[in-house]
Formats: C-alpha cells, sequence, structure tokens
C-alpha cells in the first residue's frame, strides 16, 4: 500500500511537470550548438559553453529581468568571448549570439515548450547542443544523455548518473501492461 501511494505521488507530481507550459516557468536558458557531431567540434562546444557559464556564473542573477537584461547588454561579449575559447583550442569557426525564444523537447523534469534562451552558434551549427539554466542558477545539462532508468548529468568536470527508483517501477508498471 505504502508503494502505492508512493507510486500516485510521483504520478500527481509528474503529471503538474509534464502538462505545465515551458513559457509559464520563469526561467532563462544557455544553448550551445555545436558546429557539427564530430568529437573536436563536440568538445569545442562544450569549451565554449564552460567559458560562458563561468561568466555567466560570476553575476549571481537575483531575478530573470536581471539575467535577461544582462545578456541584453553582453551579447557581444559573449560572443568575443566563445570566439577567444574557439581560436585557444585551434577553431576558426565563427559564432552567432542570440538571445530569442528556443523550442525544447522534454527534458527531465522540464516540460516541453518554448523558453527565452541565450543561444550561441557554433559554425554551421549543425552538432547536437548543449544546455542549461542561467536563471534560475541552477547549472546542470542533460547532454551527456539518458540512461534507461535515469539520467546523465554534467556538471563542468563532474558527471552524475542519477537513477529513480519510481522509473524503475514506472517503468516496469508498464511493460506489464
Amino acid at each position: 500500500m505504502k508503494h502505492l501511494i508512493f507510486v500516485l505521488c510521483i504520478l500527481l507530481i509528474f503529471s503538474f511537470v509534464v502538462f505545465s507550459n515551458g513559457s509559464d516557468l520563469e526561467m532563462l536558458r544557455i544553448r550551445v550548438v555545436g558546429n557539427s557531431d564530430d568529437t573536436i567540434d563536440q568538445n569545442n562546444k562544450i569549451k565554449v559553453w564552460e567559458r560562458v557559464e563561468e561568466e555567466i556564473e560570476k553575476q549571481n542573477f537575483e531575478s530573470l529581468d536581471e539575467a535577461k537584461l544582462w545578456v541584453e547588454n553582453n551579447i557581444e561579449s559573449i560572443k568575443e568571448i566563445s570566439e577567444k575559447t574557439l581560436k585557444d583550442v585551434g577553431s576558426d569557426a565563427d559564432t552567432r549570439v542570440f538571445l530569442r525564444e528556443e523550442y525544447y523537447e522534454k527534458e527531465f523534469l522540464y516540460p516541453a515548450g518554448v523558453y527565452e534562451s541565450l543561444v550561441i552558434e557554433i559554425g554551421k551549427a549543425r552538432g547536437h547542443n548543449v544546455w542549461s539554466l542561467i536563471f534560475p542558477d541552477v547549472a546542470l545539462s542533460l547532454s551527456a544523455g539518458k540512461t534507461e532508468n535515469g539520467f546523465l548529468l554534467v556538471r563542468r568536470d563532474t558527471v552524475l548518473k542519477v537513477g529513480f527508483k519510481s522509473l524503475e517501477l514506472l517503468n516496469k508498471i508498464f511493460k506489464d501492461l
């Protein structure tokens, strides 16, 4: 009985997340799109993301409006940071930097939807992307991917494998149906 109540609570929480609209959430994302899926391009994408994240982390934003204003006022310096980072690793790829609304698929606990985003496109921008939150300050990236019963979360040089017993239980329940 305790397991059933637990599962129902989890389903209630997930139903809120799944059925909420991303634009209702007060958040600002950063998305860096790699030139290609080539290993070097993907490594360069991560380096750009890390360097821009370092600059963002210095800001300690108190509100979404403050974060957006900072990004708007620093588009050119973000572009310069991105291009210097690429130059330092021997890449001559150009970058484009925007503050715009972007559509995201459902990831982890964030529902699919349109989110305000700082977008950095490297070169042809045909590779996979990495994203995290600028505001609120929760910088977990799911770029490392999902596992069957959880996620791989990347934060700087740390990779965490997070498994969810509730997901394992739900997978088992739905497989049996």
